[in-house]
């Protein structure tokens, strides 16, 4: 099963950001961040692919910056850029 992953590079950012995804009606998974990925707080989002524009979106329309995006797609994690 393919799903996104978001990073943030400050946990007030995950926090701020998961509150503006849940209020616009989105399901997001906050989980702690890969340890194959190096990057943030530790901190990540779980997004759902049909999803996953519009939270890019919501979170960059509100100046959330320092977030790093990834593919996951089984045990496979590749690094996107928006």
């Amino acid at each position: 099963m393919m799903e996104y992953l978001v990073s943030f590079a400050r946990t007030n950012d995950a926090i701020r950001g998961e509150g503006l995804l849940l209020q616009a009606g989105l399901s997001v998974g906050v989980m702690p961040l890969p340890s194959r990925i190096k990057a943030g707080c530790g901190l990540s989002f779980r997004i759902r692919p049909h999803e996953f524009q519009e939270a890019v979106r919501i979170l960059t329309e509100a100046g959330i910056t320092g977030m790093g995006f990834y593919e996951k797609e089984d045990q496979k994690i590749k690094e996107i850029h928006l």
